[in-house]
């Protein structure tokens, strides 16, 4: 339980500082993921994707304190709410200050999160036309089926269809 205005600007500065301190380290790994990416390079990707997961996990429980803290508080968790203890305990505004930066890194992250979906998207969506080459050129083959007749397709299966 928060007792006065300086303990709860001691935790929030803890957990602004924390959040920032996180997002620049997620920011990082979500550089790395997008070299793997783009390089191919599955061992740094599998490496940078361990790295993103625990970042992200322990942003989440960054976050599940600040909305714990807040709860605590008589403001609450409104959206408002944030700037009311701000006002209430910030008097420098360093508080204010530390947790704008925390949140321009997260929105950086959001952001470099999505270009990296959208070069998955973009690979996803190679190997599918591929698949649909090879599906295609498939079925004018001609091939021996089980029974030993040949045929368009004779029977047999894509790999893919396994």
């Amino acid at each position: 339980m928060i007792r006065g205005p300086q303990q709860c600007a001691r935790e929030l500065a803890e957990l602004f500082s924390g959040q920032h301190e996180c997002a620049v380290a997620l920011l990082e790994a979500l550089e790395h993921e997008r070299e793997a990416l783009t390089s191919g390079d599955a061992a740094a990707l599998e490496t940078a994707t361990i790295e993103k997961n625990a970042l992200v996990e322990r942003m989440e429980g960054l976050d599940r304190r600040q909305q714990q803290l807040l709860r605590s508080l008589p403001s609450g968790t409104s959206p408002d709410s944030m700037s009311q203890v701000l006002s209430w305990c910030d008097e420098d505004g360093s508080l204010a200050r530390t947790h704008e930066q925390a949140a321009q890194r997260i929105i950086q992250c959001q952001q470099a999160n999505q270009r990296n979906g959208l070069i998955v998207q973009q690979r996803l969506g190679h190997v599918r036309r591929a698949l649909n080459i090879l599906r295609d050129a498939h079925t004018d083959m001609l091939t021996y089926g089980p029974d030993g007749r040949s045929g368009p397709d004779g029977g047999s299966r894509l790999l893919a269809e396994g």
